[in-house]
């Protein structure tokens, strides 16, 4: 039996629907949510520059995150975030923050 590798394109019409940029997005963020950043290579670094930058005020907001990679901006080394982080691994990138109290540990059980 041979396997036909073209794409379905009806699955593929609903895309462009949901397709979006960045600055689209953060529309979306209010103050108080609570915000579930991608594991490893799906960090969303794109997203995440743009809610830093993100001029509209915004509190309480948290991102929770697993092992990501790049989720907590630097700036001369040093973490820099106008969030509130909840990490559930301590990875190279979130290591720093922990330690200066802009990310906080939650140990979970794998």
């Amino acid at each position: 039996m041979e396997h036909d590798s073209t794409p379905d394109m009806s699955s593929m019409a609903g895309l462009n629907n949901r397709l979006t940029t960045a600055a689209k997005a953060m529309e979306i963020v209010k103050s108080g949510d609570r915000i579930f950043v991608g594991t490893a290579c799906a960090t969303p670094r794109t997203l995440i520059r743009a809610l830093e930058e993100e001029t509209q005020y915004l509190y309480d907001v948290q991102l929770f995150h697993f092992l990501t990679d790049g989720a907590i901006p630097n700036w001369e080394e040093k973490p820099k975030t106008r969030f509130k982080h909840k990490v559930f691994f301590v990875g190279a990138d979130t290591r720093e923050a922990v330690k200066e109290g802009m990310a906080d540990y939650i140990p979970i059980s794998l």
